[in-house]
């Protein structure tokens, strides 16, 4: 049981002292404290002593103060029974007002806060409608893009649909015709691999065929560089057999041929064009890019006499003997040709003329 206390401050004993306080408070007298007995402990128990409980003395107050105090003071154990242990009691109206002041100076500061807040809510909930509605348009357009696109999208499916279907009509060609005509694919296929198989095989069979005539191939290639050896050993035999002698004019002529095989060496040689030509007497023929024509022609002392035209000149060479060189000019750049017989006939002379590389060649005589 909790201590009870009075109005002034002091504690009371129990509920019944209280309430007999209470009662006498009402009835406007002043409780006592019984005496108690004196005792070893207390030797002035029984006489007259001011009891802890008792109240100090005031001065009298007004009836109705009174009355009130008492039902305050009734009122109290209630609270006290009531009211959790460790609670502090609820601040009476006997409370300071600086007190009060302060609690409407903090009600007061709460309802500008709120007032605060609330404006910044409306501003925010400004700004998330504005966003909101943005948002909204933008949606509404890609809805009508996509609904756009998707019309699109039919009508196109609609014209592949239909290009299908007459390609389809057109061709006459059922599912199962397309899987027999890829089935006879795939074994066309399937056979050209085979084929293919079996021709690589004759192949390498005849790479290795041809390998062996290759090797065959290069024994034989010895042989003929040995041959060819020979050859270029025996041309520059005969190459050096050569006679080199002076024209008519003076100039030397370098090699000359006195025969066909010297003449053929000379080709290879490649200084010089060679033309060759066989003379009827009484005949004008054409050589090279002039024109020859035999005069006279004495096999018993191998002499011989022919005109050359050249450039709508006629030069007569007279008297000339056997692989003796006759030279003369012609051309615009004065090009030094040589005339060489060979044989001497009656009536026939057989021979070359031979013209510098640079001089034109008439499409009409072959040269070397």
């Amino acid at each position: 049981m909790h201590d009870e206390r009075d109005a002034n401050g002091g504690e009371y004993t129990s509920m019944e002292e209280f309430l007999r306080r209470a009662e006498a408070a009402g009835a406007g007298e002043t409780p006592k404290t019984e005496a108690e007995p004196p005792s070893a402990e207390n030797p002035v128990a029984g006489s007259e002593q001011p009891s802890f409980w008792s109240e100090p003395a005031v001065e009298p107050e007004q009836p109705h103060i009174v009355e009130q105090a008492a039902v305050e003071q009734a009122a109290e154990p209630a609270r006290a029974v009531n009211q959790p242990v460790g609670v502090e009691e609820p601040v009476s109206m006997s409370e300071p007002i600086g007190e009060q002041r302060s609690y409407s100076g903090l009600f007061l500061g709460l309802l500008a806060l709120a007032i605060v807040a609330a404006i910044a809510g409306l501003g925010w909930t400004y700004y998330l409608s504005g966003r909101l509605t943005n948002a909204e348009m933008q949606l509404s357009q890609e809805q009508q893009q996509n609904q756009k696109l998707a019309a699109a999208l039919d009508e196109t499916n609609a014209r592949l649909k239909v290009t299908s279907e007459t390609l389809g009509q057109s061709v006459g060609l059922t599912q199962k015709q397309l899987e027999q005509k890829a089935q006879d694919l795939l074994n066309r296929q399937q056979a050209a691999a085979r084929h293919f198989e079996s021709e690589q095989q004759e192949t390498q069979q005849k790479i290795s065929s041809v390998s062996s005539d290759v090797s065959g191939v290069k024994t034989d290639v010895g042989g003929v560089k040995t041959d060819l050896s020979n050859t270029q050993s025996q041309l520059k035999s005969d190459e050096a057999q050569l006679q080199s002698m002076k024209g008519d004019l003076g100039i030397d002529s370098g090699l000359i041929a006195t025969n066909a095989k010297e003449l053929e060496i000379l080709k290879h040689k490649g200084d010089r064009n060679y033309f060759e030509f066989t003379l009827q007497k009484g005949h004008r023929q054409p050589v090279s890019t002039v024109s020859l024509e035999l005069k006279k022609a004495d096999p018993k002392h191998s002499r011989y006499t022919l005109e050359v035209y050249a450039d709508d000149k006629k030069i007569e060479k007279k008297d000339r003997g056997l692989n003796e060189p006759v030279q003369f000019y012609t051309g615009k750049d004065n090009y030094l040709y040589e005339l060489v017989v060979n044989s001497i006939d009656k009536n026939e002379v057989k021979g070359y003329i031979a013209t510098p590389k640079s001089a034109p060649v008439p499409v009409s005589t072959s040269g070397t």
